[in-house]
């Protein structure tokens, strides 16, 4: 039985803030193809900014009214329009414990992003790489593939024992073991069945980057993101935003 369906889990995805005002920030989150030098990611544009495609370029852009994709050959405006979100699609909200949510559009075809945690603030032991997390209160776990029983082993990086986390069958989510103490910089390999391809025993090692709680607009948030190297999160962030097409 699979634990979260690929949308229902985008329903609960994470705390994120609808802007209150208009941003004239564009913020390039994804760039592949030729031009992808030219647009690199974290690069802003003003709202006013031509951008030159070439064949087989893909550009994701992200500001105050959403995120959308421009794909080349061709001459596009930075502030081109995003298409409105359907009315079934799924919500969520950037901040912990907000109330406040916003509609986002499913998810769409855009190159390199895929979303599948159910909240952003969760460590998904399948990717590497620095996760963000805006405390030093224990994150769960959260595992792609909950078919069967499993569990991790989670080894400080700089020395200390190592402590196991367990999923039952059907299962997710996980509790971080409560005698391993998480702090901005902390590095940790997390290795047994489920880190890597969901099955393998592939050590994982993830950097945690304790963060300010991103602000109030998507540019800041991907911003806070893309400053942090929180790229796996970003990607959710993005695929999360994409308009339906």
């Amino acid at each position: 039985m699979r634990s979260i369906d690929r949308t229902a889990a985008l329903g609960t995805i994470l705390a994120l803030l609808l802007p209150a005002t208009a941003h004239a920030d564009v913020l390039v989150v994804r760039a592949t193809g030729p031009s992808a030098a030219t647009y690199p990611v974290g690069r802003k544009l003003s709202d006013t900014a031509r951008l030159k495609l070439a064949a087989g370029d893909a550009i994701v852009l992200i500001d105050a009214k959403g995120t959308r994709v421009l794909r080349g050959p061709g001459v596009f405006s930075a502030n081109a329009a995003s298409s409105p979100a359907p009315a079934s699609a799924p919500s969520f909200a950037l901040a912990q414990n907000d109330n406040r949510r916003v509609r986002v559009g499913a998810v769409r075809s855009a190159p390199g992003i895929t979303a599948e945690r159910p909240s952003l603030w969760m460590i998904d032991v399948s990717k590497p790489g620095p996760v963000c997390l805006l405390d030093t209160n224990a994150p769960p776990l959260w595992r792609p593939d909950a078919t069967a029983a499993g569990k991790v082993t989670i080894t400080p990086v700089a020395g200390g024992p190592a402590q196991t986390a367990a999923w039952e069958a059907g299962q997710s989510s996980a509790a971080w073991p409560a005698a391993l103490p998480i702090a901005d910089g902390a590095r940790f390999r997390l290795t047994g069945p489920g880190p890597g391809t969901g099955t393998g025993t592939a050590p994982v090692e993830v950097t945690v980057k304790i963060i300010a709680a991103p602000g109030t607009e998507l540019t800041e948030a991907a911003g806070t993101l893309i400053a942090a190297g929180c790229k796996a999160q970003l990607d959710q962030l993005v695929a999360a935003s994409l308009p339906a097409n």
